[in-house]
């Protein structure tokens, strides 16, 4: 019933998170109760309409949250900061490297988040508030829910590394299309994750040097540790490429080496029979004065020599390949 209103999820932290259910309540949130978390479907009307007239954002934030710019990104604007990050995509029938976008409103007292398909991170968020998880601060919050988005990359990267792994032995036995797909599967992922994972570390990068007062050494430390993973990460993913570039490299090689071979053997075919064709055509020609048409054994003849020909050629080339 709350996501067709625009809302997924709200909540007011104090010393224990107490669940808001409508827009009314919302409205009526003071800063002294507490920081308020804000999670909206930026798909629906009603969030749009009450973040362009009523969240007192400014029409700057405003734009810049309901963006269709899905590239990670950091915005300072005072003591508040505009944020874009991708995660990964786990909904059912999308590829992890579809990675879904989170746009980010976040100061002392706010959080407002936006999303246009499920998150996982934010969803285990909120499974642990309504276990009774709560948050002391806005900056907290953030720690927690950029390292669980990031961490949500770890795995990917790490069966991805297996896979390439996978397909480095089955390059020594197999040089079928299969294999060749599988390759090629492997590089268009890291692709796509590595297209979204580099500006993703400049933005924690520069998430670590805002003079923002509401982040504190101890919480910078923290968003260190989790810009650090993601520049691991991206190392990961240049290692992963380069093995896959290798992986396809051989295979191609290996392609190669079995086409010189049948093109090899195709010729020497060529070359025994292109003598043995030369001299049936010219017995064949329908013209007078062919020689031994008036014998009866010519034919057999003909033969003998067509094999003596042959068995001369093979050895010839037999003695050439030592």
């Amino acid at each position: 019933m709350l996501e067709k209103k625009g809302i997924v999820f709200a909540a007011i932290f104090n010393e224990t998170p107490k669940q808001l259910n409508t827009w009314k309540e919302v409205k009526n949130w003071k800063s002294f109760e507490g920081f308020l978390w804000l999670h909206l479907d930026m798909t629906d009307e009603a969030s749009q309409e009450w973040l362009q007239q009523e969240s007192g954002l400014g029409e700057f934030s405003t734009t810049l949250l309901l963006s269709n710019d899905t590239r990670p990104r950091i915005v300072t604007l005072k003591q508040s900061l505009i944020i874009t990050l991708r995660g990964i995509n786990f909904n059912p029938g999308s590829d992890p490297e579809d990675m879904v976008v989170l746009h980010m409103f976040v100061s002392e007292n706010k959080i407002i988040t936006l999303r246009d398909q499920k998150i996982k991170a934010i969803e285990e968020i909120i499974l642990d508030i309504d276990n009774g998880c709560s948050f002391g601060n806005t900056s907290e919050f953030l720690i927690d829910l950029t390292s669980r988005m990031v961490g949500k990359m770890g795995d990917i990267i790490s069966e991805t590394e297996e896979h390439v792994d996978l397909l480095e032995g089955r390059v020594i036995d197999e040089t079928n299309r299969s294999l060749r797909i599988d390759i090629s599967d492997v590089r268009r992922k890291v692709i796509m994750l590595r297209r979204y994972l580099l500006p993703q570390r400049d933005v924690f990068s520069h998430l670590l040097i805002e003079k923002v007062s509401w982040i504190n050494d101890v919480e910078r430390n923290h968003l260190r540790a989790t810009a650090e993973i993601t520049a691991k990460y991206i190392d990961d993913l240049d290692s992963i490429r380069d093995r896959a570039a290798l992986v396809q490299e051989e295979l191609s090689n290996i392609l190669s080496d079995h086409m010189n071979k049948m093109m090899y053997q195709l010729s020497i075919v060529a070359t025994i029979f292109l003598p043995l064709s030369l001299l049936t055509g010219l017995l064949g020609i329908n013209v007078a004065g062919i020689p031994g048409s008036n014998n009866e054994i010519a034919f057999w003849i003909v033969c003998g020599i067509l094999v003596i020909l042959s068995i001369a050629e093979y050895w010839f080339f037999r003695s050439k390949r030592k």
